[in-house]
């Protein structure tokens, strides 16, 4: 059963301007059954409209099954994957003293879903990088590991699904829709304020290396650049 923050539902019921709070999730309310109905969905829903910092994970990907073409590998999604991200390679190396950490090689993928050994249809990610590992969101039902911008996108998404059940009014529907996508903005401009990304510059006399092949790091001349808003840092090779 879905983790309910009873905080959340009445802030989000508050919006409505719902005379009298919930006082239990399980109550025998009309405000507390549709709660009990949209929040599991409304929750995964505004996760997977950015990629939210307190709910990334990175995990290594097993292999399944052949890869149909035009892809090489095929990999078990992870269970907890709630919105894949990016695909990452195994992290470059280079034989001298410049720093690594942030050579990280991303790559082009697809999700999908296959067959397992059992006969089972599973969820599968396709990617031409051997050994690769998942960048995804991963719901998180834990009202404590929100981020302050996420907590208030959330609760004017669950007002916004609450709002034609408990009020049947389209145009407070439409407010909350409103105040959802102003908190988004917010938190996507919160989001890239707080990232950057390094373009790393490959020097001629390594021209012609594949990075992800040859597990070569490209120079250490670095430069911090603007990510999109809501998007994961990005490690960006600069050829030639």
């Amino acid at each position: 059963m879905a983790v309910i923050d009873l905080g959340i539902v009445n802030r989000a019921l508050s919006r409505l301007a719902a005379r009298t709070p919930v006082s239990s999730i399980d109550e025998n309310s009309t405000e507390a059954a549709y709660a009990r109905t949209f929040y599991p969905s409304t929750l995964a829903a505004t996760l997977a409209m950015l990629d939210w910092g307190f709910a990334r994970a990175v995990q290594a990907m097993p292999l399944v099954g052949t890869a149909p073409p035009p892809w090489a590998y095929q990999y078990m999604r992870p269970d907890d994957c709630l919105t894949p991200r990016a695909v990452l390679g195994q992290a470059a190396t280079f034989p001298g003293a410049w720093p690594v950490e942030d050579c990280t090689i991303r790559v082009p993928f697809a999700a999908g879903s296959a067959r397992d050994a059992g006969g089972a249809m599973v969820p599968v990610i396709r990617t031409n990088m051997p050994g690769a590992s998942l960048l995804y969101t991963r719901l998180v039902e834990e009202t404590g590991l929100w981020e302050p911008g996420f907590a208030e996108a959330f609760t004017w998404a669950l007002a916004a699904d609450l709002a034609l059940p408990i009020t049947g009014k389209a145009d407070i529907q439409r407010a909350m829709l409103e105040g959802r996508a102003a908190a988004l903005s917010q938190a996507a401009v919160n989001t890239m304020q707080g990232r950057t990304v390094t373009a790393l510059h490959e020097p001629d006399w390594l021209a012609g290396r594949d990075p992800g092949a040859g597990g070569r790091c490209p120079g250490p001349a670095t430069t911090t650049l603007p990510v999109t808003p809501g998007g994961p840092d990005e490690t960006i090779l600069i050829l030639g």
